[in-house]
């Protein structure tokens, strides 16, 4: 089962179960994921919650057309050679600071 390149293991349920605190510490610890089935169907994926709170706000971030199309122009600017429209990250933090406080 594919996972956007990154490996996940498939358990049945039942070892789920018997192992889960175990389960959950690796998915803390190691950014791990697990395919838990049940009669060999797949049925549900433990992952971290950083990790799942990551899928959400890219999937937020896909869903915004108007942020989407603000990316893919400053692809093809980046592209094109006009880095002049970017600031590094050093300016944006001293930006910051000046607009905060």
């Amino acid at each position: 089962m594919s996972s956007g390149g990154k490996k996940m293991d498939i358990i049945a349920a039942t070892y789920a179960r018997n192992k889960f605190l175990d389960l959950v510490d690796e998915v803390d610890a190691f950014l791990k994921r697990f395919i838990i089935t049940k009669k060999g169907e797949p049925k549900a994926v433990l992952m971290s919650a950083d990790e799942f709170e990551s899928w959400e706000e890219t999937l937020y971030t896909l869903s915004k057309r108007k942020t989407m199309a603000a990316i893919r122009e400053a692809e093809i600017d980046w592209k094109a050679g006009r880095k002049n429209k970017f600031i590094t990250l050093k300016e944006l933090r001293k930006n910051l600071k000046v607009n905060v406080g």
